[in-house]
Parts: structure tokens; sequence; C-alpha cells
């Protein structure tokens, strides 16, 4: 950061790695219950997800020397690894992309875009997740009898079927034959680790905030401020905390109101998702708020950058201009 140049041996090679694998999964619990989730029991994957951390432009020069002096006896900070989980190689977040998919986007294309669907698919396996199946076995069902029940709360027929397969792909769900697709109705399918630990992601302010960016949403002026917070002023304000927060506020704030508008959220359709989406809005909501009280107490009185975001308008006498400005 300071524009001095230094130079890694080669030899050292060994003791970078085992720096970064010793930061991610030895001293800190829920960094480490993170990535074993989303890995799951694919070898594959994990390798995958520990190389994105070794070649990430999201872990700075400070961090990699802080693993460097103490040994790999340091844990990268949590809003460090969600940010290369989310982002891997890229500033902007594409659900795609990631490591961890977004729950909430939709088709803009569907008669009626649903913002809960992935969501709802997953909720509905993980209460699943410990019953026994029609075949006996733990947590397995036929996918018609999940499309059936979304069916019945007023999904559409087609949608399910499309985002099931994306579920599939991104590996939130498994089959039971293991072949990383879904060839008829009665495949068995059970939510993966990976798909726990997206629902335990769902209310997180850094993932929302995250979402917040690839998300289609019905309202304009809420994608405008959005693109205006992380587009205009670089990535120093797209990253900052008080950034992730308002963006994560906003998103809630409007998926708080598509949960009255979505048509299966009817009061005559008693259904346990009802109740369940709600809670998971309602505590991302209060997570987001607690966040951010926390922050704005904790925050360094002089730290202009937090007092006086970039953009901001405030009121204030000028005492003089430099040729550095105002």
């Amino acid at each position: 950061d300071n524009k001095i140049t230094g130079t890694y041996p080669a030899n050292e090679l060994g003791m970078n790695l085992a720096s970064i694998y010793k930061s991610l999964y030895e001293y800190d619990r829920m960094i480490r219950s993170l990535l074993l989730g989303l890995a799951g029991n694919d070898l594959r994957k994990a390798m995958e997800i520990f190389l994105e951390f070794c070649r990430s432009g999201h872990i700075g020069a400070k961090e990699i020397w802080k693993m460097k002096a103490e040994k790999g006896q340091y844990s990268l900070p949590y809003h460090v690894v969600t940010r290369v989980l989310l982002r891997r190689s890229r500033r902007f977040y594409d659900g795609d992309a990631s490591f961890l998919a977004n729950l909430y986007q939709c088709d803009p294309k569907d008669a009626s875009p649903d913002t809960f669907l992935r969501l709802a698919i997953l909720a509905w396996l993980e209460a699943r997740s410990k019953v026994k199946g029609p075949t006996k076995a733990i947590g397995f069902f036929p996918n018609w009898n999940l499309i059936e029940d979304l069916v019945v709360w007023g999904h559409d027929v087609f949608c399910p079927q499309r985002e099931l397969a994306y579920l599939v792909k991104h590996g939130c769900i498994i089959t039971e034959h293991q072949r990383g697709e879904i060839r008829s109705p009665d495949d068995l399918i059970r939510i993966s680790p990976s798909g726990f630990m997206h629902l335990q992601m769902s209310s997180e302010p850094t993932y929302l905030s995250a979402c917040a960016e690839d998300s289609w949403v019905e309202s304009r002026p809420l994608a405008e401020t959005i693109r205006q917070r992380i587009g205009e002023f670089g990535p120093s304000a797209h990253f900052s905390p008080s950034t992730n927060l308002l963006n994560a506020k906003d998103f809630v704030k409007y998926l708080l109101e598509r949960v009255s508008k979505e048509k299966f959220y009817c009061d005559d359709l008693v259904n346990t998702f009802n109740t369940d989406a709600r809670d998971r809005v309602n505590e991302a909501a209060a997570k987001i708020e607690r966040t951010y009280e926390k922050f704005m107490v904790q925050r360094k009185p002089d730290n202009l950058g937090d007092k006086f975001p970039v953009g901001c308008e405030c009121l204030g006498t000028v005492n003089g201009i430099e040729s550095y400005g105002v």
C-alpha cells in the first residue's frame, strides 16, 4: 500500500500456502464451519475454494504479511473471507459465478417474478432433512413432492423445476443418484451441507449486501441507489462497512415489501414456509439493525470516511480554498 516493492522468496512458497490454510481452518470456528459447509464432501470444490484464497485480489498485502509474520497463527477477518467467497476474483458479485449462490434472484421474464422461490425450495428440504422419505432414506424425497407443495402455495408450476436444476448445479441440493442433474420427477433429492450454509447466510448483512448488487428488483429507485453506491466512488467506498450495511438495509426493506405482495403469502394458505420466510427476512432486518448500531457506536469520530461517506451532502462553512480542494 505504501508503494514499496517487496520480494517473496520462492523457497517460502510452502510456508505461504500453509499460512493461508491455517488462517482459514485452524483459528476461527465460524469460518471453518462456513468453508467446510460449502465444500461438503466434494474434495475438488474444497481445493477450488482454497486456491481461490491463494490468488484472490481481495486479500491485500497487509493480510498476507500478517500471516507471514505470525507464521499462520492468524485468522483472516470474517469480512475478508466472505468477500472472497462471494466475489472470488471479481469486484462485483455474480451469484452464478460465486461459491455462494444468490437465493433472492428471480427471472424478470416470468409472468410473476418469484423473489423467494430458491429460498422456499431449500426451506422445504431443510424442514424434511431429518425425516424418512418414501424409500426410508432420511431427507430424500421425490422432487415432484416438493413441486406439488410449491404449486399449492402459489408458485408457478414450471419455475420450481428450473430453480431446482439451478440449486443442484450449484451444490445446494444433492440427488440420490449423484449425477448432478434431475432427470425425472421421481428422482430423490436432499438438501446438502452447502444448502444448509446458504440458509444460514441468507440473513447475514454481507451476503444480503452482495445479493442487492445481483438481484432483479421491481423498484427502479432502489436499483439506482445501489448502483450509485457501488459504482461511482470506487472500491474503497464499495467495500466499506457503511456501504454494505446501507445496501443490506435497503434490500431487506424491499424484501419485506415483497413478502406482503407475492401471491403465495395469502392468509388462507397455511403452510410452514409462510411463517419461515417471514421469520428469516425479519431476522435479517433485526441482525442488520444491530450490526449498524454497533458500527455507529464503535466507529472512530476522526474517521472522516465514515463520518462523511463519499457522495453525501452536508452543511458547512468554507474556510479556505487550496489546490487540493475546499
